[in-house]
């Protein structure tokens, strides 16, 4: 019985100490980069430089409300200022598995408009990090950032010319 104990312990400690660094898996596959395309007000490659944030109660959850400034460098749907304003609000998890939060650095995004801010049109495949010239899909393959934004700049042209409602 002790023994039970111990290890129970230990394990307990070890999902404590280790879960930080385990990355968070989504509760669903990605979307197809045409139905992101279709469901977005603005596809663009940002750079984060400004984010802050607060607590705010709802109810009996705690939420994350952050804002962040980022700089518009390409539009490849949509239109934009030089600079637009993203939001992001979230439930305080105690696990670390939740879609990634708002943070410095330069993305590709795909962006919903909700009056003078900017939503991730898809809380875990809204946004994709940039390292140097290549993209990093959301768990999935790297891709050539020149061939991100052909592919992206293609299926917003066949979107366009789609008949029926957008988004």
């Amino acid at each position: 019985m002790k023994q039970a104990r111990q290890f129970v312990l230990i394990g307990m400690i070890s999902v404590w100490v280790l879960a930080p660094s385990v990355n968070a898996v989504p509760p669903y596959p990605a979307p197809p980069k045409a139905e992101l395309v279709k469901r977005s007000d603005l596809i663009a490659i940002v750079s984060v430089t400004k984010v802050t944030g607060r607590k705010v109660p709802r109810g009996k959850l705690i939420f994350d409300e952050l804002c962040a400034v980022a700089n518009v460098e390409c539009v490849l749907k949509g239109t934009a200022d030089d600079t637009i304003v993203l939001a992001y609000d979230d439930p305080v998890r105690r696990s670390v598995c939740g879609p990634p939060s708002l943070g410095e650095g330069r993305f590709l995004v795909f962006l919903k408009k909700h009056g003078t801010f900017f939503w991730r049109t898809d809380a875990w495949y809204g946004q994709h990090c940039i390292a140097t010239t290549h993209v990093q899909w959301q768990l999935q393959h790297r891709q050539e950032l020149n061939a991100a934004i052909k592919e992206i700049r293609y299926l917003a042209q066949q979107d366009l010319l789609k008949p029926g409602p957008r988004n």
